[in-house]
């Protein structure tokens, strides 16, 4: 979905930066969509996960 190689850590800033505009896309402060909630709570989970097969949570 970023579009950055499988090992991309996602402490790094080449994560970071395309997650964060992604998320600022999709923020319910930001986008009127009516599921845009439960669109950054995905995508908040996602980032969970990849915290977690990255072993940084």
């Amino acid at each position: 979905m970023l579009g950055l190689p499988s090992a991309t850590s996602p402490e790094s800033n080449a994560f970071k930066v395309p997650w964060s505009r992604v998320c600022l896309m999709i923020h319910p402060d930001k986008c009127k969509h009516p599921r845009a909630e439960e669109a950054i709570k995905a995508l908040n989970g996602l980032y969970t996960q990849v915290k977690k097969d990255f072993h940084w949570a």
